[in-house]
């Protein structure tokens, strides 16, 4: 609910990143019955990449990733662990 909620301000807010590497949304104690879904963010955002594991968000982030960039995993549940597994490509 909250995405859908807040649709329009993601959106525009991670237009503003270089990238957008979007991984599934965390369903904190809910079922999504509003179609809400990365894949539809991303169709909003020019460049994003929509990841279906984490495992794909990190992959992606050491494909993407060049010295001197910051990269920000942030969001609800385990997202932190697409970072920590970015660390280990390293």
């Amino acid at each position: 609910t909250r995405t859908a909620a807040f649709f329009d301000d993601f959106v525009e807010a991670l237009k503003l990143a270089d990238v957008a590497v979007l991984a599934e949304i965390y369903a904190a104690r809910e079922t999504d019955t509003l179609g809400m879904s990365s894949r539809r963010l991303a169709e909003q955002i020019p460049g994003a990449v929509c990841c279906g594991s984490l495992e794909e968000v990190a992959s992606q982030l050491a494909a993407l990733a060049q010295p001197g960039d910051l990269i920000l995993t942030v969001g609800a549940g385990d997202i932190y662990l697409a970072g920590e597994a970015l660390v280990g490509l390293s």
